[in-house]
């Protein structure tokens, strides 16, 4: 009987260590690739109630791999003259629940960005970009904002310039919002720093259903009509 309990009692505290071990695990990946369940979000984005482009986010899965496509095309003009244009092209890969590598293309007030991100083997994201050369941890999370690991960030990366910018992050509340053709319940997050201040929306089951902010004087909403 003792020997059988000298058994039991390391085997038991390995239990212990291992239910341990999965429960952070599962906290620390909860919000890790939350993927919509058709591969895709489309958002209408609005300037002063005017719609003025779109922002959308495919995802495809490979493996252990998780590849992100971002597309967004904004425009303000009148008629064919155009004011204000901003298109911003970007690729992903996921591996693991972590960045592995991110690259993209921005054509921002008349400029031309272009930004390469790849995890070096060890214990960083190697950056090239309008920031210059340097370096972010894995498990850095970008400004694509569909990962709502983002919420538990203290930091984000810049998808135009390679920036790794301190944030802050406040829970707002739950609210009922109109996505996909129905209205879902979901949680809105203010976060602070980064490129300007915004508010952004997770239902539920972690997908993105909104963003809202306030750049030069015009208020932007998305409204997710597909995903």
């Amino acid at each position: 009987m003792r020997f059988a309990a000298s058994l039991r009692t390391p085997f038991m505290a390995m239990a212990v260590v291992m239910a341990g071990f999965t429960a952070w695990q599962d906290a620390n990946s909860a919000h890790a690739l939350n993927v919509p369940a058709d591969g895709d979000l489309v958002f209408e984005v609005y300037r002063n109630g005017d719609r003025f482009g779109t922002h959308a986010v495919s995802f495809r899965e490979s493996g252990d791999e998780l590849e992100v496509e971002t597309d967004i095309d904004l425009r303000v003009g009148l008629g064919p003259v155009t004011f204000f244009r901003y298109r911003h092209d970007a690729r992903e890969v996921w591996r693991d629940g972590q960045l592995v590598s991110l690259n993209s293309q921005t054509l921002k007030d008349g400029r031309n960005l272009s930004l390469n991100v790849a995890s070096n083997g060890a214990e960083a994201l190697d950056i090239e970009g309008e920031a210059g050369v340097s370096a972010a941890p894995l498990g850095s999370v970008p400004t694509s904002y569909w990962n709502m690991a983002l919420i538990e960030r203290t930091e984000m990366l810049n998808t135009e310039t390679g920036e790794l910018m301190p944030i802050s992050v406040r829970e707002l509340g739950a609210e009922n919002v109109e996505a996909g053709g129905e209205t879902v319940r979901a949680t809105r997050y203010r976060i602070d720093g980064g490129p300007i201040p915004l508010d952004i929306l997770y239902d539920d089951d972690q997908r993105w259903v909104g963003l809202a902010f306030t750049a030069r004087g015009s208020e932007v909403i998305y409204r997710l009509i597909d995903g």
